[in-house]
């Protein structure tokens, strides 16, 4: 209960140092307290010394006793994702333990999310936030899908540009942490077709035809390989969440456009994402893909919507634009804070490990 408390600060502490820091342009010191926020959760584990947890603890204990036997050239011998192979190798090594394993990987993370948040939006405090309430906590569902799924957030920096070969070499860097991220290229290609409208459908009836269509979900994932990519149910709110915000980033494309042309290119990406997250509820394979094209889009987008949200407020309540503003944000706000609040409490990706670590509370997986 006490951890649960804890993690429902995160956000709002977030949005606090964020309008300070919004206020006096402090952008890289924002993102350094970021880091270290999501460096503090997601390393937990590691920082306390209980390692992590779950089924990506078991991996990683397996790894390390494996490692010592096992060159670098046998990678494809263990039935785990060659990066994080590869990292347990280096580790072993120089003599680090798992403890160690776990904060340098988190801290990597870490590293990577707030870079992310800064580069990649508009407003990085707006996309820390929901960065922070949609998806830091995939992190205990384990390290390796979660940096997978970050460094497909920078791919998508090369797909707005429409560098796609520097979009394919990022997506094949994040495959190396899990096999499964590499069919986000695919919807980056689905993109690029010109009208929003039909690359959406083309989006989402590629994503139904990779997850409903027989056999074809276990055609795809014998290619990858067996070990090599995480899975994870979804819950039913997740994906209703997701539905809400690919339906408000459609019906917004005009305005989203007006904004920023490069923008769209998302709007196809997180429908697809939404499929696949919708798929992902009774087979847990596709999660970390359609999380992946999710988190990007979702938080690229956020500020962009809140505000064109947010104007059209004011615009509606002209005599009253300062309350209507602040009655729109406390919507919104409360609105992320439900389903954070979700998420935490129905232990939707493994976040009571964070309790069981600080307070004890329950026992550790």
């Amino acid at each position: 209960m006490f951890g649960n408390l804890v993690l429902l600060t995160i956000p709002a502490v977030t949005g606090v140092v964020g309008v300070l820091c919004g206020k006096f342009r402090r952008k890289a010191f924002f993102c350094a307290f970021f880091a270290i926020t999501v460096f503090l959760i997601t390393g937990i584990g590691g920082i306390t010394g209980f390692g992590q947890n779950g089924a990506e603890g078991i991996r990683l204990q397996l790894l390390y006793m494996l490692s010592g036997n096992l060159s670098f050239g046998s990678t494809a011998a263990v039935e785990s994702p060659p990066a994080y192979f590869f990292l347990i190798k280096l580790f072993t090594l120089v003599g680090l333990d798992m403890n160690g394993a776990v904060m340098i990987i988190a801290g990597f993370n870490a590293l990577l999310a707030a870079l992310f948040i800064y580069f990649r939006c508009s407003s990085p405090y707006i996309g820390a936030i929901v960065f922070s309430a949609g998806f830091m906590l995939t992190a205990f569902i384990g390290q390796c899908p979660f940096a997978a799924m970050i460094i497909c957030a920078f791919a998508a920096g090369h797909a707005e540009d429409r560098r796609y070969f520097r979009a394919a070499a990022a997506i094949l860097a994040a495959a190396c942490f899990d096999s499964s991220v590499i069919l986000v290229f695919a919807f980056y290609l689905i993109a690029v077709i010109p009208n929003i409208y039909i690359s959406t459908l083309v989006s989402a009836a590629a994503a139904a035809a990779a997850a409903y269509i027989p056999n074809v979900p276990d055609t795809i994932f014998s290619f990858f390989g067996s070990g090599t990519s995480a899975a994870h149910n979804s819950s039913v709110v997740c994906v209703v969440y997701a539905f809400i915000g690919t339906f408000i980033c459609v019906l917004l494309y005009a305005m989203i456009k007006n904004r920023s042309e490069r923008l769209v290119c998302h709007i196809p990406v997180m429908c697809g994402g939404t499929v696949m997250l919708l798929a992902s509820i009774s087979d847990g394979r596709f999660f970390v893909p359609a999380a992946a094209m999710l988190m990007q889009s979702a938080v690229i987008l956020a500020p962009d919507v809140y505000a064109i949200g947010k104007r059209f407020t004011e615009i509606v309540f002209k005599k009253t634009k300062e309350t209507s503003a602040l009655v729109f944000t406390i919507a919104c706000s409360v609105a992320v804070y439900i389903l954070y609040a979700y998420m935490i409490f129905s232990d939707v990706c493994g976040s009571g490990y964070f309790s069981n670590v600080l307070f004890g509370e329950g026992s550790l997986i």
